[in-house]
């Protein structure tokens, strides 16, 4: 999934994800999300040539809670295990 705009709740992804272009913004559940991430998890790789890398999120999720992510995470910068980038975003759990 590229951007949503929502929530996105009890959803998983067991597919390895790769970005190979230079358009940032990748992630194992979504690229970005402006709402409430909840219940997820992603057990694939997720790998991009640029930067806002998540095992979960690229970026920018109001609230991550109760998400999980085991692959291998890799980008330029701004790479994270569950949100690559973040402002303000909170991680519970």
């Amino acid at each position: 999934m590229g951007s949503f705009n929502g929530d996105i709740l009890n959803c998983f992804n067991k597919a390895d994800v790769t970005m190979n272009s230079s358009n940032p913004i990748v992630g194992g559940i979504a690229g970005s999300a402006t709402g409430l991430v909840c219940n997820c998890y992603s057990i694939g790789n997720v790998s991009s040539q640029s930067y806002s890398v998540g095992g979960i999120c690229g970026q920018r999720a109001i609230k991550i809670s109760n998400c999980y992510s085991i692959g291998t995470i890799t980008g330029t910068f701004w790479t994270g295990d569950i949100l690559g980038y973040t402002q303000g975003t909170t991680v519970i759990n």
